[in-house]
């Protein structure tokens, strides 16, 4: 379907496909070029708003965990909603250990912002706000809006499809030489995990054309950045940290290649995607998604599943 059939069914009253989701979490490029103010998937994530607007999902509280928890979502301001996105994201790696709190949450938060995007109404929040057009939000807070949305909804729609893989394995075929050639890969990778969910793509929308690697991202957010300290070889071989693991894993087996949490999906069978905080899932055929203590057993399912097929 298209955005535009998509629109006049939203716009209707009938119901909107549930493909919408997955349309707008896995099959468009969050990096795409904006023609000119937006991409698709900034389109798709503000239909998916809409929706979540008329099943009238924001009349939740957050409760004392999150900012504005004592007030019901469904009339929280611009400028509270933009301080509670921002305290998901900013605080994920502690949120995120609740799954139905912080599921509610993100329901909550983007039905609000549909019922933005269907009324115009006075704001409270000048520097989310369209200044030719000051009742309605801004397309730069939009933008960076549906970029944080679809980030933690990623990071939440794989947790929920993932399949565990309990074993462990020692993998001897890493050598040192093997950490050594990874070293600025390992950089890289570390980078990006130390970085809050959405960090990146926020950053390439708001200073767009400037954007040339991940460092300048990171530096950004933490001026004082230390570099992490890659583990001994003896830890890699175990493979119990997985993301610490993924630059040798690169190294040894180049043909899984890995996509980051703002990237779109790549057209091959198998890829590693490494979300922000250290969570590394394999991706697979038919929606697969693999997870477990070691990031050598997680690897090994890539063969068992050809053999099974």
């Amino acid at each position: 379907m298209s955005i535009s059939e998509w629109n006049r069914l939203l716009e209707s009253g009938a119901e909107v496909p549930v493909d919408l989701w997955d349309e707008w979490l896995w099959r468009c490029d969050p990096l795409a070029p904006l023609t000119p103010d937006f991409n698709r998937c900034h389109l798709l994530g503000m239909l998916v708003a809409r929706r979540q607007a008329r099943m009238g999902c924001a009349d939740v509280r957050l409760g004392n965990a999150f900012v504005h928890g004592a007030v019901s979502v469904g009339v929280f301001t611009l400028r509270q909603l933009r301080d509670a996105c921002e305290d998901l994201q900013m605080h994920w790696d502690r949120h995120s250990l609740d799954f139905d709190a912080v599921l509610t949450a993100l329901d909550a938060l983007l039905a609000r912002m549909g019922t933005f995007l269907w009324e115009e109404r006075d704001h409270d929040d000048h520097a989310s706000i369209d200044a030719e057009a000051p009742r309605r939000v801004g397309k730069a807070a939009l933008r960076r809006f549906m970029a944080i949305f679809l980030v933690l909804y990623r990071h939440m729609h794989l947790a929920e499809r993932v399949s565990w893989v309990d074993g462990t394995m020692i993998n001897p075929d890493v050598q040192s030489y093997h950490l050594q050639a990874a070293l600025e890969v390992f950089n890289e990778h570390a980078m990006h995990v130390d970085l809050p969910p959405a960090a990146r793509i926020v950053y390439r929308q708001d200073f767009s054309g400037m954007y040339h690697c991940v460092t300048q991202v990171v530096y950004f957010h933490f001026p004082s950045y230390v570099r992490r300290h890659q583990l001994s070889l003896e830890e890699i071989r175990l493979g119990t940290s997985r993301w610490q693991c993924l630059s040798s894993s690169l190294e040894l087996y180049p043909d899984i290649p890995v996509t980051y949490e703002d990237e779109a999906i790549r057209a091959v069978s198998w890829q590693w995607m490494l979300l922000s905080g250290g969570k590394v899932y394999l991706l697979g055929p038919n929606n697969l998604v693999v997870d477990g203590h070691c990031l050598w057993a997680v690897r090994s399912e890539t063969q068992s599943r050809r053999t099974w097929s």
